[in-house]
């Protein structure tokens, strides 16, 4: 559903495609960094965003103090896209709700 003033659709469950293949590997790499967290199993990297996804993403939100809703706005694009996307992974930008 696209969203005015964004450049990409939200990313919630059961959605699939590039957007989140890219969440899914941004999770991944901040789940392997287990920074103030306990390490959960690595996401399957295939595009479809299931209860796996939701859950990490859940869990990663809670991390960074935001909304806990399992969808990807642009707060939660924002943080997952600069820290944890964009330093591994290629061509996410434009798939990826930011708030810029």
């Amino acid at each position: 559903m696209r969203r005015p003033g964004q450049y990409a659709d939200y990313i919630q469950y059961g959605d699939s495609g590039q957007g989140v293949r890219c969440v899914q590997a941004g999770l991944n790499n901040w789940n392997a960094s287990a920074q103030t967290h306990t390490q959960k199993p690595s996401l399957v990297v295939d595009g479809v965003f299931g209860n796996a996804t939701r859950n990490l993403l859940m869990e990663y939100q809670q991390w960074r103090y935001l909304g806990v809703d399992g969808v990807v706005g642009p707060d939660t694009g924002d943080t997952l896209y600069y820290t944890w996307i964009a330093p591994v992974l290629s061509g996410c930008y434009s798939v990826i709700p930011t708030k810029s």
